[in-house]
């Protein structure tokens, strides 16, 4: 199955967590993969990336927070899917960067 992503986001019990699509943005898709796509969206007033799971996912650990590690802010469970609100980095992917860059060093 491939979850639409942004179309979850219209989902109620979404809505009541506080997980709300970007006004005025006509497309939010930050990323595709093979099942699910990445949104941005806001989550509490904050900009975050979104990204579908099947419901029945086991949720990741709960880790404590460091600077260099993007924080899964919530797990919110809807209708058809369990939603990942992550912290939102712009920038594109890291793999592009390590890639065209060829090292990351300090």
């Amino acid at each position: 199955m491939v979850f639409d992503t942004a179309s979850l986001l219209s989902d109620p019990l979404a809505q009541e967590q506080g997980l709300e699509p970007v006004a005025g943005c006509p497309d939010p898709t930050l990323s595709v993969g093979a099942t699910s796509s990445a949104v941005m969206a806001h989550f509490r007033g904050l900009a975050v990336a979104v990204k579908a799971y099947p419901s029945e996912i086991a949720r990741g650990a709960e880790l404590p927070h460091h600077p260099n590690v993007v924080r899964t802010l919530a797990w919110i469970s809807v209708t058809d899917a369990t939603l990942e609100v992550r912290e939102l980095c712009v920038g594109g992917e890291l793999f592009e960067a390590v890639a065209e860059i060829g090292q990351l060093t300090p």
